[in-house]
Parts: C-alpha cells; sequence; structure tokens
C-alpha cells in the first residue's frame, strides 16, 4: 500500500504496475489491451478499485465488467 519508489513524473511512489504478456504476432491484440486499460484508468475510480481490491480475483473480475 505504501508504493514503489519509480522516479514517476509526479514523485509519487508507484502503486499499480500492470505488466501484459502477449504473442509476437498478436500485436493488435496487445494495443487493444493496451488502449482499453488506458481508457480505464482516465476514470478517477479505476484506480481506487484496484487498490481496494483483496485479491487478484476480484482486479479480474473488475477489468471483465469494465465496459468502453
Amino acid at each position: 500500500h505504501e508504493g514503489i519508489p519509480w522516479e514517476a513524473p509526479d514523485g509519487e511512489p508507484v502503486k499499480i504496475f500492470i505488466a501484459m504478456v502477449a504473442p509476437p504476432y498478436e500485436d493488435k491484440l496487445y494495443l487493444q489491451v493496451y488502449q482499453r486499460i488506458g481508457r480505464m484508468f482516465d476514470q478517477e475510480h479505476a484506480a481506487g478499485a484496484f487498490l481496494e481490491a483483496k485479491s487478484a480475483g476480484e482486479m479480474i473480475r473488475y477489468l471483465a465488467s469494465r465496459r468502453d
């Protein structure tokens, strides 16, 4: 909950880090997922939902429930 020092532009510790893995031939899928996550985090409550999640399952359910 304290975050990790990561030299963020705002100087604050990073609390959410999302890693994606995709096969090299799925570049369109990777870009679609990246774009969707970016749009989701434009909404103020998304970061709070991730920070309040008690498990990875809760995070996955939150992502699955989001509509663009």
